[in-house]
């Protein structure tokens, strides 16, 4: 079965589909600069799993506001915290505390599994397995 389209999460699109990763960040930058707020989340998270120290730690900083606010009560950061696409060292972090019993920390690893999805459509074709 061949597909020239990669309609998963973005970090699937970049990472495993290199051919995609161009026009995958060309769309979420389009996005972001319309402000939209998951793809401008969505391209942090990409730069901070390449190694952008700057915004890993803006996105941990804004990563704990929202559980500390999420375990407060606040159903609204509870559902920004799980809907935000958040960098892989943030994921393991929230797999690891899930593990340990953290109903919220589960909640994000859960749904980041699905998280921003991106339509990419290039002429290119690949095998699907």
């Amino acid at each position: 079965m061949l597909q020239s389209s990669c309609d998963a999460p973005a970090r699937v699109c970049t990472d495993y589909v290199p051919e995609f990763q161009a026009q995958a960040s060309k769309q979420l930058s389009q996005k972001c600069q319309a402000n939209d707020e998951a793809s401008c989340r969505a391209l942090d998270a990409v730069a901070c799993d390449k190694g952008d120290s700057a915004v890993c730690g803006r996105l941990g900083e804004d990563y704990a506001k929202l559980y500390v606010s999420c375990k407060a009560g606040n159903a609204n950061d509870c559902d920004s915290l799980s809907l935000s696409v958040w960098p892989k060292t943030q994921l393991d972090i929230a797999d690891n505390a899930c593990k340990s019993g953290d109903t919220i920390a589960c909640r994000v690893a859960n749904s980041s599994a699905s998280a921003m999805k991106v339509n990419v459509n290039k002429n290119a074709q690949f095998a699907m397995f």
